[in-house]
């Protein structure tokens, strides 16, 4: 198993070697454009949901997805794509959201999803744990009370010196967030929630000032900000609030300026761009101004897709089917690069090598045409459509981890209007 064993010597512990496992962070938009958030910075018009723009259907022919001779013998070659049809599976009601990580400590990948339901009363407010077993199957849900109403998002992180990994759930409706700390044994206790903006979105941990403890970062979308909050190794402390873009949504932690201290990139679906804050030490950022991606920003990726030793930048963008890919500049800015058209609303991505060729490939989930698209790169930044899986109602999370260990990344996928993960296994 190829899993980061969680340590207090720094850096993120909700991360697979190797695999880069995006999504970790994700939450649900959908909470915003239909339960009556502004999506503006100060002083914008709410905007329901007839507003929203409705991305067209692209008309683009679907490739056929062969599978290579050598798929199936257990043996690993370069260039070969193997990835069986999904599997869909129970993971309660409404998981909009998904991450992926040793939750418990044995050594296999588990699966964490928040689970709520605006229309039922009471709300079933949990945070769901499909853990892991290591050939590719996971548990039926552990349900784990995370407090609040409306769980819409989850992250996995050493937020305290628990023998496992903690969960952070946001819970939308009372603008807070929940620390499930890890009691050993498959238990969580919840500790005192945490105050946050408006209608908070997305949530990602990690360690933001260097003291071998996960922090935690929140996107609110009323509010159009970021609250930060370090962890003290007892639970967390607010150290502040940073503005943002209108309606901002997936938050991500990641060095972009190859400094040592991590900075953190956040998507405004409203504006269309993502906002830079450089991180300066002891958990404090710097506003580093914003950059146009495209219609409707979801979701985020952080990699060095070239291998020049610069982080790049992936953006799903909802609204005009496209993924924005930002060339890094590895002084904290980026540069335009291309705009690739991909299938109908694009939500989330993850980003992995899948072939083996060593070069990072990137699978997305589509929310409107309920599929997951796998780009096959070339280390150049070139991305081509390979093949095409069909996923539960309305995906809204994909992580990358290896689940059934066999070397090569599998998929995991959140529906939230199918109540379900589907898993898209490798069989090399």
């Amino acid at each position: 198993m190829n899993c980061l064993n969680r340590s207090h010597g720094g850096g993120s512990v909700a991360a697979i070697i190797g695999l880069l496992s995006v999504g970790l962070a994700s939450g649900c938009a959908d909470r915003a454009l239909y339960l009556g958030s502004s999506g503006g910075e100060s002083g914008g018009e709410t905007r329901g949901p007839e507003e929203r723009p409705e991305p067209l259907e692209p008309e683009r022919p679907e490739p056929d997805r062969p599978t290579p001779r050598g798929c199936g013998d257990g043996e690993l070659d370069i260039d070969e794509l193997c990835l069986e049809d999904a599997i869909e599976l129970d993971a309660g009601i409404d998981p909009c959201a998904i991450v992926a990580a040793d939750i418990d400590r044995d050594g296999h990948v588990d699966l964490a999803v928040p689970n709520s339901d605006a229309f039922t009363e009471p709300y079933p407010n949990v945070a769901n744990v499909l853990y892991g077993t290591g050939d590719g199957r996971v548990s039926s849900p552990y349900a784990y009370k995370a407090g609040g109403n409306l769980p819409v998002a989850i992250a996995a992180g050493a937020v305290d010196f628990a023998p496992g990994l903690e969960l952070v759930v946001v819970n939308y409706e009372v603008h807070e967030v929940t620390l499930l700390r890890n009691a050993g044994k498959r238990d969580f206790h919840a500790g005192v929630p945490s105050k946050v903006g408006q209608t908070p979105q997305g949530v990602a941990a990690g360690d933001l000032n260097n003291d071998g403890l996960d922090d935690v970062v929140v996107t609110n979308g009323d509010s159009g900000d970021l609250t930060v909050l370090l962890s003290t190794g007892d639970g967390l402390v607010d150290l502040g609030v940073y503005s943002l873009g209108a309606l901002p949504v997936t938050p991500v932690i990641a060095d972009i300026n190859r400094d040592g201290v991590a900075d953190v990139l956040v998507t405004n679906m409203s504006s269309g761009d993502i906002s830079v804050l450089v991180g300066l030490g002891g958990g404090a950022l710097l506003d580093a101004g914003r950059v146009p991606v495209g219609e409707g920003p979801f979701g985020l990726a952080v990699a060095d897709l070239d291998d020049d030793g610069r982080p790049d930048v992936v953006v799903a963008n909802e609204y005009d089917n496209t993924l924005g890919i930002l060339r890094g500049r590895g002084d904290g800015g980026f540069n335009r690069h291309s705009a690739l058209e991909v299938g109908w609303g694009p939500r989330r991505l993850a980003l992995a090598d899948m072939n083996g060729d060593g070069a990072l490939d990137i699978a997305v989930a589509h929310g409107s045409s309920e599929d997951v698209w796998v780009l096959l790169g070339d280390g150049e930044l070139r991305f081509t459509h390979d093949s095409t899986y069909s996923v539960g109602a309305l995906p809204s999370g994909i992580v990358a981890a290896d689940l059934n260990e066999d070397g090569m990344p599998d998929l995991a996928v959140a529906n939230q209007y199918g109540n379900s993960v589907s898993l898209i296994l490798s069989n090399p």
